[in-house]
């Protein structure tokens, strides 16, 4: 990270709890997950370029999908169970919601692929 304004963010990073930073695959964009939302900035200014609010939950994982013209969040909710929220990366427009089908499960991303973990883990 470069500059003045980099700096004081990462110093607030670093004192509060993020639960994921994530960069896209070219390196240029950082996915940052925050107490009720997800913001993209570009990593060599700073610049924010969407915020989007997750409803008050927070979000707990993401990945960019689709050579990084997608980011996939996970950690919304939906009734009482978590979900991912798939967001355009460029405008930040959310595409699709995705629930898990059960109380125990998660969805996770891995190599761009999204996949369901059942409550075991298995």
């Amino acid at each position: 990270f470069s500059g003045n304004r980099w700096n004081s963010d990462w110093e607030w990073v670093r004192h509060h709890r993020v639960p994921f930073l994530v960069f896209s695959p070219d390196g240029g964009r950082l996915a940052v997950g925050l107490a009720d939302r997800v913001e993209l900035r570009v990593v060599n200014t700073g610049e924010l370029l969407w915020s989007v609010p997750m409803g008050g939950q927070a979000p707990r994982s993401a990945a960019f999908l689709h050579g990084g013209a997608l980011v996939a969040v996970y950690g919304a909710p939906f009734a009482k169970r978590p979900g991912t929220i798939v967001f355009d990366a460029d405008t930040g427009e959310e595409r699709c919601r995705l629930e898990a089908p059960g109380e125990q499960d998660q969805l996770t991303v891995g190599s761009g692929v999204l996949g369901v973990l059942h409550g075991g883990g298995t």
